[in-house]
């Protein structure tokens, strides 16, 4: 995904990207508040050359001995007494820490303890036995800076809570709004559906709460629109004037054959002889297609029938119906789609030789590939319902297209409203 996309759908999912953000920081919160807080306290004295003491190197390694010698276990119950802080030997080994300040006279007592007034208590309590129990003589002791309570706590870390809090909201604001935004979000525009496909939008049409030939009404809007379809479609391949042309849809559903009902009504108004070929093959199992009572179908021309027996004159002058036909039971499991991949590319040479258009009815492609198979040699026309499908769904059909070596004329976006046509 482009960084281009990414920012579009983050911003398509702003809503969910701000409450992800919003509950990520209340959990940090919430969880630096309830957490175990620790106050870091440390005294440091100084160890200066007492009279006669030895030379400066063995000095030096006197005081990371005396350094040690602050963090044994009888060194620190005085010290803990001292400070009159309840803590077992475990735990003051676990919380107090002393070490030399290597090139200095400096030795540093630091105790992290769950109160703050106990730890500048033992920290200064230590610093204070160690200087009666020095082992060596060799020292004079000063408090250089006695330890005070910690005003706040050094554990959790909070600039670093903050940081990895932030951190964690953004990406799992961004990992939840792509991931929603690629199941939820679907094509409504022209834009979207020509940047999936890589194919021009023809029109952008509005279906009737059922379908019907609205292009048989020449002179009313419903009729212009599929006007300018044809017109968009002839100018979109002026090169090589469409002579078959395969409609279909990406989903189920009766889209495709209405527009390529209309569309071939649309064409025989303008001239043009058309057949109208519905390539909805039907299997013995599935539920019959209308169709003139003992009129043969597609299925018979493929057996062998003379097309001119099967087609019949349409609704309007010039243009011709070819029904799709029936499966007999013997070809009870059989797939359509073997019969048109073997018959069905000689028969479209001679119903184009005889026609100046014809027009095929596919089914869609979420249910069969049959139009990639009839629209070799010609052009297909891509019916889309503007949001049921996604950009990625959308970018592979268009890439099963490459594959097949079909020959993609342009797209309808069928929506809610008519919107002009892009010519």
């Amino acid at each position: 995904m482009e960084l281009r996309d990414m920012g579009a759908a983050l911003w398509r999912q702003r809503l969910l990207v701000a409450v992800v953000v919003v509950v990520t920081a209340i959990g940090v919160a919430v969880g630096v508040w309830s957490s175990t807080k620790t106050y870091t306290a440390t005294a440091t004295v100084s160890a200066a050359p007492a009279p006669g003491a030895p030379a400066p190197a063995e000095l030096d390694d006197l005081r990371a001995t005396l350094a040690e010698t602050a963090t044994t276990p009888e060194v620190l119950r005085q010290a803990a007494a001292r400070a009159g802080v309840d803590r077992s030997v475990g735990e003051l080994l676990d919380e107090v820490d002393a070490r030399w300040v290597e090139g200095t006279q400096l030795i540093e007592i630091t105790v992290a303890d769950p109160s703050a007034r106990d730890a500048a208590g033992l920290a200064n309590a230590a610093s204070f036995t160690l200087q009666q129990s020095d082992p060596t003589g060799a020292f004079e002791f000063t408090d250089v800076d006695p330890a005070v309570e910690p005003a706040t706590y050094s554990s959790p870390d909070l600039p670093l809570a903050i940081g990895v809090g932030v951190l964690l909201s953004l990406v799992l604001a961004v990992v939840s709004a792509l991931a929603r935004d690629r199941r939820t979000y679907t094509v409504k525009d022209a834009q979207g559906v020509e940047a999936a496909l890589r194919a021009p939008v023809l029109a952008h049409v509005a279906p009737p709460r059922s379908p019907t030939l609205q292009a048989m009404f020449t002179g009313t809007p419903a009729a212009d629109v599929f006007r300018r379809l044809r017109l968009s479609l002839e100018a979109s391949q002026r090169a090589h004037p469409p002579r078959l042309v395969v409609v279909t849809g990406v989903t189920t559903g009766d889209v495709n054959a209405w527009l390529g009902a209309n569309l071939a009504i649309s064409l025989a108004s303008a001239g043009r002889r058309v057949l109208l070929l519905d390539g909805r093959l039907a299997t013995p199992a599935d539920e019959p297609l209308p169709e003139e009572p003992d009129t043969p179908g597609l299925h018979d021309v493929l057996r062998g029938t003379p097309w001119e027996r099967a087609v019949s004159p349409g609704p309007v002058d010039g243009l011709s119906v070819l029904p799709p036909g029936r499966a007999p039971a013997s070809d009870a499991g059989a797939e359509p789609g073997d019969l048109l991949e073997r018959r069905f590319g000689a028969l479209a040479e001679a119903l184009t030789r005889a026609f100046d258009v014809v027009v095929v009815i596919a089914p869609s492609l979420e249910e069969r590939d049959d139009a990639l198979v009839m629209s070799a040699g010609g052009s297909l026309l891509l019916g889309v319902v503007e949001g049921v499908i996604s950009p990625e769904a959308l970018a592979a059909y268009a890439d099963r297209f490459v594959v097949a070596g079909v020959r993609l004329a342009g797209t309808v976006l069928v929506g809610h409203r008519a919107e002009a046509v892009a010519l």
